[in-house]
Protein backbone atom coordinates (compact mmCIF):
# COMPACT_ATOMS: atom_id res chain seq x y z
CA UNK A 1 0.00 0.00 0.00
CA UNK A 2 1.29 3.44 -0.94
CA UNK A 3 -0.40 6.30 0.86
CA UNK A 4 -0.50 9.44 -1.28
CA UNK A 5 -2.21 12.78 -1.04
CA UNK A 6 -3.96 13.59 -4.30
CA UNK A 7 -4.66 17.22 -3.53
CA UNK A 8 -3.02 20.03 -1.63
CA UNK A 9 -4.87 22.88 -0.05
CA UNK A 10 -3.20 26.14 -1.03
CA UNK A 11 -1.25 27.74 1.84
CA UNK A 12 -3.25 30.17 3.95
CA UNK A 13 -1.29 33.24 2.91
CA UNK A 14 -3.96 35.86 3.63
CA UNK A 15 -4.92 34.69 7.10
CA UNK A 16 -3.05 35.57 10.26
CA UNK A 17 -3.23 35.48 14.03
CA UNK A 18 -5.63 32.94 15.50
CA UNK A 19 -7.49 32.44 12.21
CA UNK A 20 -4.88 30.10 10.74
CA UNK A 21 -4.75 27.70 13.74
CA UNK A 22 -8.55 27.81 13.99
CA UNK A 23 -8.96 26.98 10.31
CA UNK A 24 -6.41 24.18 10.55
CA UNK A 25 -8.06 22.79 13.70
CA UNK A 26 -11.38 22.65 11.87
CA UNK A 27 -9.70 20.83 8.99
CA UNK A 28 -8.01 18.33 11.36
CA UNK A 29 -11.28 17.58 13.17
CA UNK A 30 -13.05 17.06 9.84
CA UNK A 31 -10.36 14.65 8.52
CA UNK A 32 -10.21 12.69 11.81
CA UNK A 33 -13.97 12.21 11.78
CA UNK A 34 -14.03 11.25 8.09
CA UNK A 35 -11.46 8.50 8.71
CA UNK A 36 -13.29 7.09 11.73
CA UNK A 37 -11.30 8.75 14.51
CA UNK A 38 -14.30 10.48 16.06
CA UNK A 39 -13.77 8.41 19.21
CA UNK A 40 -10.23 9.75 19.45
CA UNK A 41 -11.48 13.34 19.19
CA UNK A 42 -14.05 12.62 21.93
CA UNK A 43 -11.42 11.15 24.23
CA UNK A 44 -9.12 14.12 23.73
CA UNK A 45 -11.82 16.75 24.32
CA UNK A 46 -13.68 15.04 27.19
CA UNK A 47 -10.77 13.22 28.80
CA UNK A 48 -12.64 9.87 28.78
CA UNK A 49 -10.32 6.90 28.40
CA UNK A 50 -12.86 4.24 27.43
CA UNK A 51 -12.78 2.52 24.09
CA UNK A 52 -10.17 0.44 22.30
CA UNK A 53 -8.56 2.14 19.30
CA UNK A 54 -5.99 -0.59 18.71
CA UNK A 55 -8.20 -3.45 17.56
CA UNK A 56 -6.07 -4.07 14.50
CA UNK A 57 -2.65 -2.44 14.44
CA UNK A 58 -2.11 -2.82 10.72
CA UNK A 59 -5.43 -1.18 9.88
CA UNK A 60 -4.75 1.49 12.50
CA UNK A 61 -1.38 2.31 10.91
CA UNK A 62 -2.94 2.60 7.45
CA UNK A 63 -5.74 4.83 8.76
CA UNK A 64 -3.23 7.11 10.50
CA UNK A 65 -1.21 7.33 7.28
CA UNK A 66 -4.31 8.29 5.27
CA UNK A 67 -5.20 10.99 7.82
CA UNK A 68 -1.70 12.50 7.66
CA UNK A 69 -1.71 12.37 3.85
CA UNK A 70 -5.05 14.21 3.75
CA UNK A 71 -3.78 16.94 6.09
CA UNK A 72 -0.92 18.01 3.81
CA UNK A 73 2.83 18.74 3.90
CA UNK A 74 3.38 19.30 7.64
CA UNK A 75 1.61 16.10 8.60
CA UNK A 76 3.21 14.06 5.81
CA UNK A 77 6.61 15.09 7.15
CA UNK A 78 5.48 14.29 10.70
CA UNK A 79 4.43 10.82 9.58
CA UNK A 80 7.79 10.24 7.91
CA UNK A 81 9.54 11.19 11.15
CA UNK A 82 7.29 8.94 13.27
CA UNK A 83 7.99 6.07 10.86
CA UNK A 84 11.59 6.08 12.13
CA UNK A 85 10.57 5.74 15.80
CA UNK A 86 10.39 1.97 16.17
CA UNK A 87 11.44 2.51 19.77
CA UNK A 88 8.04 4.14 20.41
CA UNK A 89 5.52 2.66 17.96
CA UNK A 90 4.65 -0.91 16.96
CA UNK A 91 6.08 -2.11 13.63
CA UNK A 92 2.63 -2.34 12.01
CA UNK A 93 2.26 1.42 12.46
CA UNK A 94 5.82 2.42 11.46
CA UNK A 95 5.65 0.27 8.30
CA UNK A 96 2.44 2.01 7.22
CA UNK A 97 3.93 5.44 7.91
CA UNK A 98 7.14 4.54 6.05
CA UNK A 99 5.07 4.18 2.86
CA UNK A 100 3.65 7.66 3.33
CA UNK A 101 4.68 10.05 0.60
CA UNK A 102 3.27 13.02 -1.21
CA UNK A 103 2.05 13.13 -4.80
CA UNK A 104 1.13 16.74 -5.39
CA UNK A 105 0.27 18.84 -8.42
CA UNK A 106 3.04 21.06 -9.74
CA UNK A 107 2.97 24.79 -9.09
CA UNK A 108 1.86 26.91 -12.01
CA UNK A 109 4.73 28.54 -13.95
CA UNK A 110 3.63 32.05 -12.89
CA UNK A 111 3.83 31.03 -9.23
CA UNK A 112 7.31 29.52 -9.75
CA UNK A 113 8.63 32.63 -11.50
CA UNK A 114 7.14 34.85 -8.79
CA UNK A 115 8.82 32.73 -6.08
CA UNK A 116 12.20 33.00 -7.86
CA UNK A 117 11.93 36.77 -8.14
CA UNK A 118 10.94 37.03 -4.48
CA UNK A 119 13.97 34.94 -3.45
CA UNK A 120 16.61 36.46 -5.77
CA UNK A 121 15.27 39.96 -6.32
CA UNK A 122 15.51 39.52 -10.10
CA UNK A 123 13.46 37.72 -12.74
CA UNK A 124 14.44 34.18 -13.76
CA UNK A 125 15.22 35.40 -17.29
CA UNK A 126 17.81 37.79 -15.83
CA UNK A 127 19.23 35.31 -13.29
CA UNK A 128 19.65 32.35 -15.67
CA UNK A 129 20.71 31.96 -19.29
CA UNK A 130 17.91 29.41 -19.62
CA UNK A 131 15.19 28.22 -17.24
CA UNK A 132 12.61 25.48 -17.81
CA UNK A 133 9.29 26.45 -16.17
CA UNK A 134 8.13 22.81 -16.38
CA UNK A 135 9.31 20.94 -13.25
CA UNK A 136 11.65 17.97 -13.27
CA UNK A 137 9.97 16.77 -10.03
CA UNK A 138 7.35 18.08 -7.61
CA UNK A 139 6.90 17.35 -3.89
CA UNK A 140 5.06 18.76 -0.89
CA UNK A 141 7.85 21.17 0.14
CA UNK A 142 8.86 22.37 -3.32
CA UNK A 143 9.77 21.38 -6.84
CA UNK A 144 12.87 21.12 -9.02
CA UNK A 145 13.52 22.81 -12.38
CA UNK A 146 16.35 22.52 -14.89
CA UNK A 147 18.28 25.68 -15.74
CA UNK A 148 21.60 26.96 -17.07
CA UNK A 149 23.72 29.64 -15.46
CA UNK A 150 25.03 32.51 -17.57
CA UNK A 151 28.52 31.07 -16.94
CA UNK A 152 27.42 27.94 -18.84
CA UNK A 153 26.91 25.34 -16.08
CA UNK A 154 23.81 23.14 -16.13
CA UNK A 155 22.02 23.34 -12.76
CA UNK A 156 18.83 22.32 -10.99
CA UNK A 157 16.80 24.94 -9.13
CA UNK A 158 14.76 23.82 -6.13
CA UNK A 159 11.88 26.24 -5.47
CA UNK A 160 9.88 26.18 -2.23
CA UNK A 161 6.09 26.43 -2.34
CA UNK A 162 5.01 29.97 -1.31
CA UNK A 163 3.31 30.45 2.05
CA UNK A 164 4.65 27.20 3.51
CA UNK A 165 6.38 28.80 6.49
CA UNK A 166 3.14 30.36 7.74
CA UNK A 167 1.16 27.16 7.30
CA UNK A 168 3.79 25.04 9.07
CA UNK A 169 4.00 27.54 11.94
CA UNK A 170 0.23 27.30 12.42
CA UNK A 171 0.35 23.50 12.23
CA UNK A 172 3.14 23.33 14.83
CA UNK A 173 1.17 25.57 17.18
CA UNK A 174 -1.86 23.33 16.86
CA UNK A 175 0.19 20.12 17.19
CA UNK A 176 1.59 21.32 20.52
CA UNK A 177 -1.92 22.05 21.76
CA UNK A 178 -3.19 18.64 20.59
CA UNK A 179 -0.17 16.83 22.07
CA UNK A 180 -0.74 18.43 25.48
CA UNK A 181 -4.45 17.53 25.41
CA UNK A 182 -3.81 13.94 24.31
CA UNK A 183 -1.13 13.47 26.98
CA UNK A 184 -3.64 14.51 29.66
CA UNK A 185 -6.51 12.42 28.27
CA UNK A 186 -4.61 9.27 27.27
CA UNK A 187 -1.96 7.73 29.58
CA UNK A 188 -0.65 5.56 26.74
CA UNK A 189 0.16 8.73 24.78
CA UNK A 190 1.66 10.54 27.78
CA UNK A 191 4.22 7.73 28.14
CA UNK A 192 5.59 8.62 24.68
CA UNK A 193 6.36 12.23 25.74
CA UNK A 194 4.53 13.75 22.73
CA UNK A 195 5.78 17.29 23.35
CA UNK A 196 9.37 16.04 23.03
CA UNK A 197 8.39 14.40 19.72
CA UNK A 198 6.93 17.70 18.51
CA UNK A 199 10.16 19.49 19.54
CA UNK A 200 12.21 17.03 17.47
CA UNK A 201 9.82 17.39 14.56
CA UNK A 202 9.97 21.19 14.72
CA UNK A 203 13.77 21.10 14.54
CA UNK A 204 13.60 18.69 11.59
CA UNK A 205 11.01 20.53 9.49
CA UNK A 206 12.46 23.97 10.30
CA UNK A 207 15.81 22.82 8.93
CA UNK A 208 14.13 21.31 5.86
CA UNK A 209 12.25 24.54 5.13
CA UNK A 210 15.53 26.48 5.04
CA UNK A 211 17.27 25.40 1.85
CA UNK A 212 20.49 26.98 3.11
CA UNK A 213 20.65 24.07 5.56
CA UNK A 214 20.61 21.58 2.68
CA UNK A 215 23.29 23.62 0.91
CA UNK A 216 25.42 23.46 4.07
CA UNK A 217 24.89 19.67 4.28
CA UNK A 218 25.95 19.21 0.66
CA UNK A 219 29.05 21.39 1.07
CA UNK A 220 30.02 19.65 4.31
CA UNK A 221 29.60 16.09 3.03
CA UNK A 222 31.18 17.03 -0.29
CA UNK A 223 34.25 18.33 1.53
CA UNK A 224 34.58 15.14 3.58
CA UNK A 225 34.20 12.91 0.51
CA UNK A 226 36.38 14.94 -1.88
CA UNK A 227 39.06 12.20 -1.96
CA UNK A 228 36.64 9.25 -2.15
CA UNK A 229 36.91 7.56 -5.56
CA UNK A 230 33.52 5.85 -5.36
CA UNK A 231 31.17 8.69 -4.40
CA UNK A 232 30.63 12.44 -4.50
CA UNK A 233 27.88 15.01 -3.97
CA UNK A 234 26.75 17.71 -6.42
CA UNK A 235 28.36 21.14 -6.35
CA UNK A 236 26.44 23.84 -4.49
CA UNK A 237 26.13 27.38 -5.87
CA UNK A 238 25.89 29.40 -2.63
CA UNK A 239 25.75 32.74 -4.44
CA UNK A 240 22.35 31.71 -5.85
CA UNK A 241 21.06 29.87 -2.77
CA UNK A 242 18.47 31.45 -0.46
CA UNK A 243 16.15 30.23 2.31
CA UNK A 244 13.47 29.27 -0.23
CA UNK A 245 15.71 28.61 -3.26
CA UNK A 246 18.53 26.11 -3.82
CA UNK A 247 20.79 25.89 -6.87
CA UNK A 248 22.87 22.75 -7.40
CA UNK A 249 24.92 21.20 -10.18
CA UNK A 250 22.76 19.09 -12.48
CA UNK A 251 23.90 15.47 -12.42
CA UNK A 252 23.88 13.64 -15.76
CA UNK A 253 23.74 9.96 -14.94
CA UNK A 254 21.59 6.86 -14.59
CA UNK A 255 19.26 5.79 -11.83
CA UNK A 256 20.04 2.51 -10.08
CA UNK A 257 17.08 0.77 -11.73
CA UNK A 258 18.46 1.67 -15.19
CA UNK A 259 21.73 -0.27 -14.72
CA UNK A 260 22.53 -3.66 -16.25
CA UNK A 261 23.53 -6.57 -13.98
CA UNK A 262 27.35 -6.03 -13.93
CA UNK A 263 26.85 -2.30 -13.30
CA UNK A 264 24.38 -3.09 -10.48
CA UNK A 265 26.93 -5.28 -8.72
CA UNK A 266 29.58 -2.59 -9.08
CA UNK A 267 27.16 0.05 -7.81
CA UNK A 268 26.34 -2.10 -4.78
CA UNK A 269 30.01 -2.36 -3.83
CA UNK A 270 30.50 1.40 -4.23
CA UNK A 271 27.32 2.22 -2.29
CA UNK A 272 28.31 0.02 0.65
CA UNK A 273 31.83 1.51 0.68
CA UNK A 274 30.40 5.04 0.45
CA UNK A 275 28.15 4.64 3.49
CA UNK A 276 30.62 2.78 5.68
CA UNK A 277 33.12 5.53 4.86
CA UNK A 278 30.60 8.18 5.92
CA UNK A 279 29.58 6.42 9.14
CA UNK A 280 32.89 4.91 10.29
CA UNK A 281 35.42 7.44 8.99
CA UNK A 282 33.61 10.76 9.31
CA UNK A 283 30.58 10.17 11.54
CA UNK A 284 28.38 12.09 9.08
CA UNK A 285 26.00 10.28 6.74
CA UNK A 286 23.21 10.75 4.21
CA UNK A 287 20.17 9.76 6.30
CA UNK A 288 17.80 9.07 3.38
CA UNK A 289 19.59 6.64 1.02
CA UNK A 290 16.60 5.46 -1.00
CA UNK A 291 17.15 4.57 -4.69
CA UNK A 292 15.86 7.93 -5.95
CA UNK A 293 18.64 9.74 -4.09
CA UNK A 294 21.51 7.84 -5.75
CA UNK A 295 22.68 8.30 -9.34
CA UNK A 296 25.55 6.71 -11.27
CA UNK A 297 27.67 8.84 -13.60
CA UNK A 298 30.33 7.56 -16.01
CA UNK A 299 33.34 9.55 -17.23
CA UNK A 300 34.95 9.49 -20.68
CA UNK A 301 37.25 6.62 -19.61
CA UNK A 302 34.29 4.46 -18.59
CA UNK A 303 34.85 4.80 -14.83
CA UNK A 304 31.63 4.99 -12.82
CA UNK A 305 30.99 6.98 -9.67
CA UNK A 306 27.98 7.37 -7.38
CA UNK A 307 26.42 10.77 -6.79
CA UNK A 308 24.30 11.32 -3.67
CA UNK A 309 21.51 13.85 -4.24
CA UNK A 310 18.85 15.46 -2.03
CA UNK A 311 20.99 16.31 0.99
CA UNK A 312 18.13 17.64 3.13
CA UNK A 313 18.59 14.75 5.60
CA UNK A 314 22.17 14.44 6.83
CA UNK A 315 22.83 13.12 10.34
CA UNK A 316 25.83 12.67 12.59
CA UNK A 317 27.13 9.76 14.66
CA UNK A 318 28.45 11.38 17.81
CA UNK A 319 31.46 9.93 19.63
CA UNK A 320 29.35 8.40 22.47
CA UNK A 321 27.11 6.67 19.92
CA UNK A 322 30.15 5.35 18.03
CA UNK A 323 31.56 3.98 21.28
CA UNK A 324 28.20 2.46 22.26
CA UNK A 325 27.79 0.76 18.89
CA UNK A 326 31.32 -0.63 19.23
CA UNK A 327 30.45 -2.11 22.64
CA UNK A 328 27.25 -3.56 21.17
CA UNK A 329 29.05 -5.25 18.28
CA UNK A 330 31.77 -6.70 20.55
CA UNK A 331 29.17 -8.08 23.00
CA UNK A 332 27.22 -9.68 20.14
CA UNK A 333 30.39 -11.17 18.62
CA UNK A 334 31.51 -12.64 21.96
CA UNK A 335 28.02 -13.78 23.00
CA UNK A 336 28.15 -11.99 26.35
CA UNK A 337 24.56 -11.34 27.36
CA UNK A 338 25.38 -9.09 30.35
CA UNK A 339 27.67 -6.91 28.24
CA UNK A 340 25.02 -6.83 25.50
CA UNK A 341 22.39 -5.67 28.00
CA UNK A 342 24.78 -2.99 29.33
CA UNK A 343 25.41 -1.78 25.77
CA UNK A 344 21.69 -1.50 24.97
CA UNK A 345 21.03 0.39 28.22
CA UNK A 346 23.94 2.73 27.45
CA UNK A 347 22.45 3.52 24.02
CA UNK A 348 19.26 4.81 25.66
CA UNK A 349 19.23 8.43 26.94
CA UNK A 350 17.37 7.29 30.06
CA UNK A 351 18.78 3.74 30.32
CA UNK A 352 20.39 4.41 33.70
CA UNK A 353 17.29 6.11 35.11
CA UNK A 354 14.54 3.69 34.07
CA UNK A 355 13.78 0.60 36.13
CA UNK A 356 13.86 -2.46 33.85
CA UNK A 357 13.51 -6.18 34.35
CA UNK A 358 17.17 -6.86 33.59
CA UNK A 359 16.85 -10.65 33.54
CA UNK A 360 14.01 -10.46 31.00
CA UNK A 361 15.87 -7.88 28.88
CA UNK A 362 18.98 -10.10 28.83
CA UNK A 363 16.88 -13.11 27.83
CA UNK A 364 15.11 -11.16 25.04
CA UNK A 365 18.41 -9.88 23.65
CA UNK A 366 20.02 -13.34 23.82
CA UNK A 367 17.05 -14.84 21.95
CA UNK A 368 17.25 -12.06 19.34
CA UNK A 369 20.93 -12.74 18.67
CA UNK A 370 20.23 -16.48 18.49
CA UNK A 371 17.35 -16.01 16.03
CA UNK A 372 19.41 -13.61 13.90
CA UNK A 373 22.39 -15.99 13.56
CA UNK A 374 23.12 -16.62 9.90
CA UNK A 375 20.53 -14.17 8.59
CA UNK A 376 23.18 -11.83 7.21
CA UNK A 377 20.95 -8.81 7.83
CA UNK A 378 22.70 -6.46 10.24
CA UNK A 379 20.25 -3.60 9.69
CA UNK A 380 17.28 -5.82 10.56
CA UNK A 381 18.99 -7.10 13.72
CA UNK A 382 19.75 -3.55 14.85
CA UNK A 383 16.16 -2.51 14.14
CA UNK A 384 14.83 -5.49 16.12
CA UNK A 385 17.11 -4.52 18.99
CA UNK A 386 15.56 -1.04 18.98
CA UNK A 387 12.13 -2.70 19.04
CA UNK A 388 13.19 -4.78 22.06
CA UNK A 389 14.17 -1.53 23.77
CA UNK A 390 10.68 -0.17 23.02
CA UNK A 391 9.13 -3.27 24.64
CA UNK A 392 11.11 -2.49 27.79
CA UNK A 393 10.15 1.22 27.61
CA UNK A 394 13.66 2.38 26.68
CA UNK A 395 13.87 5.40 24.41
CA UNK A 396 16.71 5.49 21.91
CA UNK A 397 18.71 8.56 20.92
CA UNK A 398 17.46 10.33 17.76
CA UNK A 399 20.85 9.77 16.11
CA UNK A 400 20.65 6.02 16.69
CA UNK A 401 17.11 5.88 15.34
CA UNK A 402 18.19 7.88 12.26
CA UNK A 403 21.14 5.52 11.77
CA UNK A 404 18.91 2.42 12.06
CA UNK A 405 16.47 3.89 9.54
CA UNK A 406 19.30 4.78 7.13
CA UNK A 407 20.80 1.28 7.45
CA UNK A 408 17.40 -0.31 6.85
CA UNK A 409 16.92 1.79 3.69
CA UNK A 410 20.48 1.02 2.59
CA UNK A 411 19.98 -2.70 3.20
CA UNK A 412 16.90 -2.68 0.96
CA UNK A 413 18.77 -0.89 -1.84
CA UNK A 414 21.78 -3.23 -1.56
CA UNK A 415 19.61 -6.35 -1.66
CA UNK A 416 17.83 -5.00 -4.72
CA UNK A 417 21.17 -4.54 -6.50
CA UNK A 418 22.62 -7.97 -5.60
CA UNK A 419 20.41 -10.23 -3.43
CA UNK A 420 23.03 -12.99 -3.21
CA UNK A 421 25.54 -10.95 -1.23
CA UNK A 422 25.89 -11.31 2.56
CA UNK A 423 25.60 -7.84 4.09
CA UNK A 424 27.11 -8.81 7.47
CA UNK A 425 30.20 -10.37 5.85
CA UNK A 426 30.59 -7.33 3.60
CA UNK A 427 30.27 -4.98 6.60
CA UNK A 428 33.07 -6.88 8.37
CA UNK A 429 35.32 -6.32 5.36
CA UNK A 430 34.38 -2.64 5.21
CA UNK A 431 35.12 -2.30 8.93
CA UNK A 432 38.61 -3.70 8.33
CA UNK A 433 39.03 -1.38 5.33
CA UNK A 434 38.05 1.59 7.52
CA UNK A 435 40.62 0.59 10.14
CA UNK A 436 43.21 0.30 7.36
CA UNK A 437 42.36 3.80 6.04
CA UNK A 438 42.72 5.27 9.52
CA UNK A 439 46.06 3.49 10.08
CA UNK A 440 47.36 4.72 6.72
CA UNK A 441 46.25 8.25 7.56
CA UNK A 442 47.94 8.11 10.98
CA UNK A 443 51.09 6.64 9.44
CA UNK A 444 51.11 9.34 6.76
CA UNK A 445 50.85 12.05 9.39
CA UNK A 446 53.66 10.43 11.40
CA UNK A 447 56.00 10.11 8.41
CA UNK A 448 55.19 13.70 7.43
CA UNK A 449 56.15 14.80 10.93
CA UNK A 450 59.42 12.82 10.67
CA UNK A 451 60.25 14.40 7.29
CA UNK A 452 59.66 17.86 8.72
CA UNK A 453 61.68 17.17 11.87
CA UNK A 454 65.18 18.14 10.50
CA UNK A 455 63.90 21.50 9.29
CA UNK A 456 62.26 22.11 12.63
CA UNK A 457 65.47 21.27 14.47
CA UNK A 458 67.43 23.66 12.21
CA UNK A 459 64.95 26.44 12.92
CA UNK A 460 65.20 25.66 16.61
CA UNK A 461 69.02 25.88 16.52
CA UNK A 462 68.84 29.16 14.63
CA UNK A 463 66.57 30.68 17.24
CA UNK A 464 68.49 32.98 19.62
CA UNK A 465 68.71 31.53 23.12
CA UNK A 466 69.71 34.84 24.76
CA UNK A 467 68.00 38.14 24.27
CA UNK A 468 69.98 41.27 25.18
CA UNK A 469 68.05 43.52 27.53
CA UNK A 470 67.00 46.90 26.17
CA UNK A 471 68.80 49.94 27.60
Amino acid sequence: MNIVVDRVTEPLELQSGWLVPAARLHRVAFVLTRHGFGELATRVITGRSDGDLVRNRRQLGERIARVLADLGPTYIKLGQLLATREDLFPPEVTRALARLHSSVPAMKPKMVLRAIKLALGVDAVDAFAWFNPEPLAAASIGQVHCARLRSGEDVVVKVQRPGLLKTVAADLQMLRWMAALMARAMPEVAMMDPLALIDAFERSITAELDFRHEAHNAARLGGLLHDAPEVRVPRVYPEWTRQTLLVLERVHGKRLDELDEPARRAARSKLLRAFTRQILDYGVFHADPHPGNVMVETDAQGNSRLVLIDLGAVDAVEAPLKEGLGRLVRAMALGRKRALCDAVLALSPDGSAVSVDRARLEADLQQLVKDAAGQGNGAKVLGQMVAVGRTHRLRMSPSLVALVRALALLDGVLRGLDPARDLVADLRRELLASVGRKLRLSFGRFTGWLRALPARLLRLRATPTHIEPRI
